[in-house]
């Protein structure tokens, strides 16, 4: 559920750096931080995370009020599972800019992540009010009511979500879980075919309509799906589940 890191906009992007450096050799604390931040990024786009944690830490450490570096090397603490470090980042970054939405998200995310759900409502509302009309903020906070089991709370924020972005695959993979816990199949499996026209990559939608199919006899369509997941995801919480499923079909099938 972490929201997608966004690049800083700087009048110094990382190709022309050097040239106007040579020009203008005294270049500020917060334009040394930028380039820095911006080479994180770049880091993390060439799947080099310690590299770009280095490069936002050197970013901080040219200029700390800088409050997306905060964001940035939080989000690499949450990857790892660090949400000690991860929280404490993400709240520097909000005591620094209060105002932005996204890293109220993040905060709310380690909040979810620890199943801490009423902080991690109280963040994402937050967002909401700073972005009433953030897809993301809707979809995390549906998820999260969902997690409580506050089903038309959460029917009202993931249908809010899918509403502001067709294309969000989470909000809809979201509404089909909704529609699980109320024991609607039929709508479970629609929502969670949408979400993978979006994203089929998606183990966890893979995973889901493996046991619809089951659950409709439908072998083949079954066994495609777990076979899918455990490709997608061979270290996934449900893979001996998948596994044990996929044993038992084949052992049923004529």
């Amino acid at each position: 559920m972490i929201f997608k890191k966004f690049l800083l906009i700087t009048f110094f992007p990382l190709g022309l750096f050097s040239a106007v450096a040579d020009i203008y050799p005294a270049l500020d604390d917060w334009q040394e931080a930028v380039v820095y931040n911006n080479q994180g990024l770049q880091m993390e786009s060439m799947g080099k995370p310690e590299e770009a944690a280095q490069y936002y830490e050197k970013a901080i450490a040219a200029d700390p009020t800088l409050a997306i570096a905060y964001s940035n090397r939080g989000n690499l603490y949450y990857v790892q599972k660090n949400f000690n470090k991860a929280a404490d980042y993400f709240k520097k970054a909000i005591r620094l800019k209060p105002e932005t939405a996204a890293f109220h998200i993040n905060l709310a995310n380690v909040f979810y992540a620890e199943k801490r759900f009423d902080k991690a409502i109280e963040e994402y509302q937050i967002a909401l009010e700073l972005d009433p009309n953030n897809a993301v903020a809707e979809c995390n906070l549906g998820d999260t009511y969902l997690c409580k089991g506050s089903l038309e709370l959460a029917r009202h924020h993931l249908e809010r979500a899918t509403t502001l972005n067709p294309e969000h695959a989470l909000g809809h993979y979201n509404l089909g879980r909704l529609y699980l816990a109320e024991k609607n199949w039929v709508q479970a499996k629609k929502c969670f075919k949408r979400s993978l026209e979006l994203n089929p990559n998606y183990p966890d939608v893979h995973f889901q309509l493996a046991k619809l199919y089951e659950d409709e006899y439908n072998t083949a369509l079954a066994l495609q799906h777990y076979v899918a997941y455990l490709k997608l995801d061979p270290k996934g919480e449900k893979v001996r589940e998948a596994v044990e499923r996929i044993r038992r079909l084949r052992s049923q099938a004529p």
